[in-house]
């Protein structure tokens, strides 16, 4: 079934027709044959591995949703140890927090964006003018440790 060949002239042999002619094809319906068992072999593999990878995929984002979810539970545990260990520092627990008399006066509206320590000096200096300070208390809010005195 081969092509018929004219006399005196040879038939170039392409590389691949080369290694079936190794193999023992001669002919080229045969090296076609081959070939497209070749692709299809091929084409399979391709098959194999696509489904593979799918499944691989499938099973990464498994795997991803499994660790999402024990973080997000470690995170949840974490918080609720850390709320019940954490202990606020409370100014109304100190000793300038006490005292409260005649002689006490009572200022709001100060600014309350500056250090606790700050607005102490502050507010000391304002009022020696009127007479000794004996003390100078400045409230904090207890969790966010925010000086309290801004009225606005």
């Amino acid at each position: 079934m081969g092509k018929k060949e004219l006399p005196g002239k040879k038939r170039k042999k392409s590389k691949s027709s080369t290694d079936f002619q190794e193999l023992g094809v001669g002919d080229d319906d045969d090296m076609l044959a081959l070939k497209k068992q070749k692709a299809k072999s091929q084409w399979q593999d391709i098959k194999k591995m696509t489904k593979s990878i799918k499944e691989l995929s499938e099973a990464m984002k498994k795997l991803q949703e499994v660790l999402l979810t024990k973080v997000d539970l470690l995170e949840v545990s974490l918080k609720k140890e850390i709320a019940k260990n954490e202990k606020f520092l409370c100014c109304f627990d100190c000793e300038e927090a006490k005292g409260n008399n005649s002689k006490t006066i009572f200022v709001k509206g100060f600014n309350n964006a500056k250090p606790r320590d700050e607005i102490k000096h502050e507010l000391r200096n304002f009022f020696r003018s009127c007479g000794g300070v004996e003390r100078v208390f400045v409230p904090t809010e207890c969790k966010t440790g925010v000086p309290l005195g801004s009225d606005k």
